[in-house]
């Protein structure tokens, strides 16, 4: 299974209602041009966990893993899966499962992933 880790970042947008919320973004530059992946935890209790994940001292990680499963059939369906994690003070992980906001930032990761992949074995 291939692995691939991104910096996960928090930023601060305004909603339509007027208040204040916390944004989870990957960012990069495609062709010259800076663009963002909005991700999202998997459930509404993900956006506590990630507001956790912050809140610490650590660097917040996106790992990016392809997937494979087999059904009751033999069929083999290929995914990705997209976790935050990082360490606390004691060396504790502590992860949150998350997802791309939309199908492009879906893209977004996945060519983030390939210019990393890239890099890496360019050294």
């Amino acid at each position: 299974m291939a692995k691939q880790q991104l910096t996960l970042e928090r930023e601060i947008y305004t909603g339509k209602d007027g208040n204040e919320y916390f944004g989870y973004i990957v960012r990069g530059v495609l062709r010259g041009r800076e663009v963002k992946a909005d991700i999202t935890p998997k459930d509404i209790g993900g956006y506590e966990l990630l507001d956790i994940l912050f809140d610490g001292d650590g660097e917040v990680m996106l790992t990016v893993t392809d997937e494979e499963k087999v059904d009751a059939f033999g069929n083999k369906m290929r995914y990705k899966s997209y976790v935050a994690e990082s360490i606390d003070e004691d060396g504790t992980p502590l992860i949150c499962e998350v997802k791309p906001k939309q199908s492009s930032d879906k893209c977004y990761i996945t060519a983030f992933c390939n210019q990393a992949k890239r890099i890496a074995d360019d050294e």
